[in-house]
């Protein structure tokens, strides 16, 4: 039995939410791009919620060297409610529920994912179009609500949700909106994050591999995300936007006893997420588009599916 292809472990981060709250006539309807998070925070008594649904159809991985071995089709389907809410002015509470549904090679399951919540603050908020960006501290949790052992071996893992970790999250955020002419508006978006993530003692069959005679402690490697995004209003609704994203994660490292593989190497994978958005007005708009990986090591090649509404009050 190999070991799963978690690419569903590490909700999308962030959210897309639309990045100017209180608009005047002549400024941008945006919704966000599909990965990168906003610069800004949701100021006191001001909400957003943006649910998503992901279509995921994993078809090979990328070896130590790049190439792509084919590997039996895994078909995900992954809803995720994001949310923020304006806790004072430079600060937001934000959360991303989810839940996924698996099958491959004819089986079929589901499960809670893991729930990340955290803190946003503005460190700087410069007025738009201003050469200076709007820059975001975030630090949060991931709670282990996923289920990520006592699974079933004869199911090739479509029962997994999570990673039994403990997990702490940093991010720094940072972009700027510029007017271009008429009804054409550029806004760009740049972040960095980090995930650092505590030991997972594992019996048996879990989501990092091993078997029924496995006992030990994992170590999940510190995980490392870079983000770049725009979005260009084609018109007052219609608005284009790409985001690309390089993910790298250090090796899982494993103390105990076990006659079966258990963790994973090192690994890194690049990917692009084109989209087009509709913005009804500056409070509802929706965003749809393909997140697809194009290079990579040790890791999943993938194609996602993504729809998401953006609400902002």
């Amino acid at each position: 039995m190999k070991k799963l292809l978690l690419i569903f472990l590490i909700p999308i981060s962030l959210c897309a939410e639309s990045d100017i709250l209180v608009q005047e006539n002549s400024d941008p309807w945006y919704t966000g791009p599909l990965l990168t998070g906003s610069p800004r925070v949701i100021p006191k008594g001001h909400v957003n919620m943006e649910p998503y649904v992901l279509w995921t159809v994993t078809s090979g991985r990328y070896n130590s060297n790049g190439k792509v071995d084919r590997i039996p089709r895994i078909e995900q389907l992954n809803t995720q409610f994001t949310f923020k809410l304006g806790l004072t002015e430079k600060s937001d509470l934000s959360g991303n529920i989810q839940s996924i549904f698996t099958q491959t090679r004819g089986r079929k399951g589901s499960s809670f994912g893991d729930l990340p919540l955290g803190i946003d603050y503005q460190i700087l908020m410069p007025p738009k179009e201003s050469p200076i960006p709007r820059i975001k501290l975030s630090v949060g949790e991931i709670f282990p609500t996923g289920k990520y052992k006592h699974l079933n071996r004869d199911a090739f893992g479509v029962d997994a949700g999570g990673m039994g970790s403990w997990a702490t999250f940093f991010a720094l955020t940072w972009g700027q909106v510029y007017h271009i002419k008429g009804v054409h508006w550029l806004s760009y978006r740049m972040a960095v994050a980090t995930t650092l993530f505590t030991p997972v003692y594992v019996k048996g069959f879990t989501v990092y591999g091993g078997g029924p005679f496995t006992r030990g402690k994992v170590k999940p490697g510190t995980a490392y995300i870079y983000q770049a995004a725009f979005e260009y209003n084609l018109t007052r609704n219609w608005c284009f936007a790409c985001d690309f994203q390089a993910a790298f994660f250090q090796k899982t490292k494993f103390s105990g006893r076990t006659i079966d593989p258990i963790g994973n190497p090192s690994s890194g994978q690049l990917s692009l997420a084109p989209a087009i958005e509709y913005n009804w007005n500056d409070v509802w708009g929706v965003i749809f588009g393909p997140w697809f990986t194009f290079k990579g090591r040790n890791s999943a090649k993938f194609i996602s599916y993504i729809i998401a509404v953006d609400y902002t009050y």
